[in-house]
């Protein structure tokens, strides 16, 4: 049997720091729950497989210069989208085992829970 269907997904804040924090100061956050578009007809005992997944991710507390200048919070969106496979609904590919995307500060988004039961 290939990969595992994705039937939840998880967003992990980077641990680096962001460029225009000079003081290091800042922290990336998950700013809510990922967004997930679910298939409505590939169903699995975990839930519906998933076509793909966004999250949004804020850094804050970062500071610049001497005295310490504050930076407005920062946003970056990871947007997951499934890759070409032969698991597919109405044309569309599902996100399987394994799947995830990193944005360039090192947030990420992963597939954290998969199916090996499938039904539709």
């Amino acid at each position: 049997m290939g990969k595992k269907i994705a039937t939840n997904v998880e967003a992990v804040p980077s641990s680096q720091k962001h460029p225009g924090d000079g003081n290091k100061t800042g922290s990336w956050q998950a700013a809510g729950a990922p967004i997930k578009s679910p298939a409505q007809k590939i169903k699995t005992e975990n839930g519906p497989a998933l076509f793909n997944a966004k999250a949004n991710f804020i850094y804050n507390g970062g500071s610049n210069g001497a005295p310490a200048v504050p930076l407005p919070p920062i946003p970056s969106m990871v947007d997951l989208q499934a890759k070409p496979s032969k698991v597919v609904e109405a044309g569309k590919p599902v996100l399987l085992e394994g799947d995830q995307l990193d944005d360039a500060f090192g947030n990420k988004l992963k597939v954290s829970v998969v199916s090996a039961k499938m039904s539709t």
